[in-house]
């Protein structure tokens, strides 16, 4: 027989478990199911358990869950990765801290879901314009659930997955009790028994996309390359030499080339050798080339401005959006002189990229597109926005070389 130290033991260690699973959710692994199990782990933990018990078991949760699905970050920033943990974690299970821990309690079916909700929706906007990594819904991509993003985003998509989660333990408990009727049972086991047909019939029957009645052929040319490969560690003019190379294979009519994110590197396109390279490119095909450029910025030595461009067929530069959505640490260094000053590695993001001010579109001939340059896909509204200017479709330009493996990858994708 298990002793008491044992049971408490058992218990807390389904608390990580349950972080676990619902990784497994996530991209690449993809298990959506392993979401549930893993939220009805995490909120079984909490019962009958004092606040700090309840803080340090939302945090081991916190952490099993994102240590995995974020794994990427370590090859990128090691401190980046520690500090998104740590922060995550210590959000999450400070507003956990604060929901009354009896399973007697007659809101706790409610609360417990929207704690998590409003800890993802904190995440996604705060800090340094939000960090919407690993999110419960990207993980929904492939279940019966995902349709709820079309009448509320991906909030949605995370209050009703946390709500069956957290309440399995309560609808199985009711469920199986012989002493109550049928219908006492329902009413018992939770509301949510009965929110969630209603809203993912909602999801189902929610207004869809409509064609326009016309077809865009686009060519999508990836110029390839190891993964792992680092910016600094390469040369520009590779990179430019093998987006050209697989251009030359584009063979029959299409709308439009599009390239990847940062594809040209230049200091100042309209005097470049590399916009006389891509219109030759464009000339050939007969169509525009959408590409990815990284420019100098009004300070070269400490500024630089990612964009996606459409060049016509005559060397025109009909169209141009600068990615408004930065990568923190990536893209820029947040509190870069605070960081100087005690010794942190600031000058591991040598310039910063300046954010761009016009709407995600691009005005192309074969129409307007919607455009959200790699990181900005995380973020719903960067699509709406476009969506809003007229897009008749969205692109995502991205460049992921910098990392191993297909973590961050698929997520992008979901």
């Amino acid at each position: 027989m298990l002793t008491p130290r044992m049971r408490r033991i058992a218990v807390a260690g389904t608390a990580p478990l349950g972080g676990l699973l619902v990784a497994a959710s996530m991209p690449p692994w993809g298990w959506w199911p392993c979401a549930f199990l893993g939220l009805a782990l995490w909120e079984s933990s909490l019962r009958r358990a004092s606040a700090a018990t309840r803080w340090r078991r939302t945090a081991a949760f916190s952490i099993g869950w994102l240590a995995p699905s974020v794994a990427w970050m370590w090859q990128f920033s090691v401190p980046g990765y520690l500090a998104v943990l740590a922060m995550f974690a210590t959000l999450q299970a400070s507003i956990t801290t604060a929901i009354p821990g009896a399973p007697s309690d007659r809101w706790r079916w409610l609360v417990l879901p929207a704690s998590l909700t409003i800890a993802e929706s904190i995440r996604f906007c705060f800090p340094f314009g939000g960090m919407p990594l690993a999110s419960i819904a990207i993980g929904q991509v492939g279940g019966p659930l995902a349709s709820l993003a079309r009448i509320g985003g991906v909030v949605l998509v995370t209050f009703v997955v946390a709500l069956v989660g957290t309440n399995l333990r309560r609808i199985a408990e009711h469920t199986f009790r012989r002493d109550l009727s049928i219908s006492s049972r329902i009413l018992r086991a939770a509301p949510s028994a009965m929110m969630v047909p209603a809203l993912v019939g909602i999801g189902i029957v929610a207004p869809r996309a409509t064609s326009a009645g016309r077809s865009v052929t686009l060519a999508i040319v990836q110029g390839g390359g190891p993964q792992g490969t680092r910016a600094v560690h390469s040369k520009p003019r590779v990179v430019l030499e093998r987006a050209l190379d697989e251009s030359t294979k584009v063979d029959g009519p299409v709308d439009a080339v599009v390239w990847p994110e940062n594809i040209v590197n230049v200091h100042h396109l309209g005097t470049s050798e590399a916009l006389a390279e891509v219109t030759a490119a464009a000339r050939r095909v007969g169509a525009p080339f959408i590409v990815g450029i990284t420019e100098d910025g009004e300070n070269a030595r400490s500024q630089f401005r990612n964009a996606q461009i459409v060049v016509a067929p005559d060397g025109t530069v009909l169209d141009r959006y600068e990615k408004k959505r930065r990568v923190p640490f990536g893209e820029y260094m947040p509190m870069r002189s605070l960081l100087s000053a005690i010794g942190a590695p600031a000058g591991a993001v040598p310039r910063d990229a300046m954010p761009g001010t016009t709407p995600a579109v691009l005005e192309t001939p074969v129409g307007t597109m919607g455009v959200a340059i790699s990181w900005e896909i995380f973020f719903g509204g960067r699509v709406r926005e476009a969506v809003r200017h007229g897009a008749g479709l969205v692109l995502n330009p991205t460049n992921n070389s910098s990392y191993r493996g297909t973590i961050l990858q698929t997520q992008q994708l979901a």
